[in-house]
């Protein structure tokens, strides 16, 4: 089977399957595999990523017109620094 896209997103946690495969058989015409081949392994970035589940109904009853009950929401700081600064 064989596919190609413009943008690939793979969540699928550090040890990716989806990262690892696009490595492996990424076109060696279009990219040296020297110079990727640092990215094809996990490495921490030094940051950190939280999330929470919690019932629904707990929202509901604090605030039935929360952003979030309407559909989904993605959240991501505007800026980032590694020293903890904005």
């Amino acid at each position: 089977m064989h596919a190609s896209t413009d943008v690939l997103i793979g969540a699928d946690g550090i040890r990716s399957s989806v990262r690892k495969t696009l490595f492996e058989t990424i076109d060696r015409g279009v990219v040296d595999p020297s110079k990727i081949r640092h990215y094809a392994d996990a490495s921490w970035t030094g940051d950190s990523v939280y999330r929470a589940l919690f019932p629904v109904e707990k929202l509901l009853e604090v605030d039935p017109n929360h952003v979030v009950l309407k559909g989904p929401v993605f959240v991501s700081p505007l800026e980032t620094s590694h020293d903890g600064q904005e």
